[in-house]
């Protein structure tokens, strides 16, 4: 976490969207500890990692929503609040 922010990084984003799928998935804040650890340990190939799964998670996303490109999104794909 360190490192990310000397070289220039302003956070970094904990989401457990599996939940919408498992019920028991642990809560972002339960896994801050064991992320950092894994980050740090990794170094620079551990952030690579990261944004890599990330970017992949991405494209899904845009796949399973019928968006081609993440400049694409708008208010089309947004669902009004019941």
């Amino acid at each position: 976490m360190q490192q990310s922010g000397s070289n220039g990084g302003q956070g970094i984003i904990v989401s457990n969207h599996g939940a919408r799928q498992l019920d028991d998935a642990p809560s972002p804040l339960t896994m801050l500890p064991a992320i950092k650890a894994a980050v740090a340990a990794l170094g620079q190939d551990g952030a690579d990692q990261v944004l890599a799964i990330m970017r992949k998670e991405i494209d899904a996303i845009l796949t399973q929503i019928d968006c081609g490109d993440f400049s694409k999104l708008d208010g089309r794909y947004l669902q009004p609040s019941r």
